[in-house]
């Protein structure tokens, strides 16, 4: 099945021993809910967003927490916990992904299925590979091609897709067997035909699209380009800002086309918090506000989106921290 790991870079640094930090007098965020992974001695435990050590590290590796609940490993087996540490669903699985609603995709001996949250079958394990569900809709692979599930485990959309994306505002990019994308609609037909040679979701009722001539632009759940295809690459829309290539760098357009950061850019990320890590060239990782000014000057190694108030950043490649929206560290590095 596909693999759900903590997408973030930062789960594979290795084991780096990190310490909760005075915050300079900021006050600490209020417990949201969310936790945030860390490691010691090779071991990943969980943090609240004032940096509080919530989850004493001891598992191998875990996934992104969602409803609540967080698939962790311990040995070669996976399971879920919640949000205070405690087993819900004891290690049995060769491998999960994350809730949505009340199922999580889940895998044994090469097969994929669904799982309740008390680790029970709902839907058995058939499927060569699994996706979380994405409202009503779970994308499953099947004789080499991906269709969709219903949470009954009918196959709402047959499989004949050789590629698809998770459905988002009602619409899913899939592939037909040339590999021309398009997206379809939750019974399966196309609504805007394959005709790209990438795209991702729409968010926000854009979605960014490659030409075969390998411009990227972005289009409205019509298919007509809203923003002409005249970008070297694109990232999709995060609120009002969407990262774009011109020539060999990175800035940000609104969705008015209009540049509110300037390509000078490597790399980027996208922006949360009114934020976004970039990469100039030559320079470490910082991040800029939705004007261009840098707010967090370049000092990090890697560096993610905010998430919850939180960034997490390496430093000077021995480990991985987490900052706040004004710079401080919430969880430091110790080297």
């Amino acid at each position: 099945m596909q693999r759900f790991r903590f997408l973030s870079f930062l789960l594979l640094a290795l084991a780096a021993t990190v310490s909760i930090v005075s915050c300079g007098g900021v006050k600490p965020l209020p417990d949201d809910g969310s936790r945030f992974a860390v490691r010691q001695g090779g071991r990943v435990g969980f943090i609240d967003r004032a940096g509080k050590l919530v989850i004493q590290p001891q598992f191998g590796s875990s996934i992104d927490p969602a409803e609540g609940l967080i698939g962790v490993s311990t040995g070669k087996l996976w399971g879920f916990i919640d949000t205070s540490g405690k087993q819900v669903v004891a290690p049995k699985f060769k491998d999960v992904g994350p809730f949505d609603g009340d199922l999580a995709p889940a895998q044994v001996e090469g097969s994929a299925g669904y799982i309740d949250r008390s680790g029970k079958w709902v839907i058995e394990p058939q499927y060569t590979a699994a996706r979380k569900f994405s409202g009503k809709l779970a994308a499953v692979k099947l004789n080499g091609k991906w269709g969709f599930l219903d949470p009954q485990g009918k196959l709402a959309i047959q499989a004949e897709f050789s590629f698809t994306r998770d459905f988002s505002e009602g619409l899913a990019v899939a592939a037909d067997d040339g590999g021309k994308r398009g997206f379809i609609d939750p019974t399966g037909k196309w609504k805007i035909d394959p005709q790209f040679k990438d795209a991702y979701s729409f968010h926000g009722g854009l979605a960014a699209v490659q030409k075969e001539d390998g411009t990227w632009g972005f289009i409205d759940p019509s298919g007509n380009f809203v923003i002409p295809a005249t970008y070297y690459g694109a990232q999709s829309f995060s609120g009002q800002y969407a990262a774009v290539r011109v020539g060999a760098y990175w800035g940000f357009i609104d969705r008015k086309n209009q540049v509110v950061v300037k390509p000078a850019y490597d790399f980027v990320g996208k922006f949360s918090d009114g934020l976004a890590p970039v990469q100039a060239p030559h320079q470490k990782w910082g991040y800029v506000n939705t004007t261009g000014d840098i707010k967090i000057k370049p000092q990090f190694d890697r560096a993610d989106a905010f998430f919850h108030g939180l960034a997490a950043v390496t430093l000077n490649k021995k480990g991985y921290g987490y900052i706040g929206t004004d710079g401080h560290w919430i969880w430091k590095p110790s080297f």
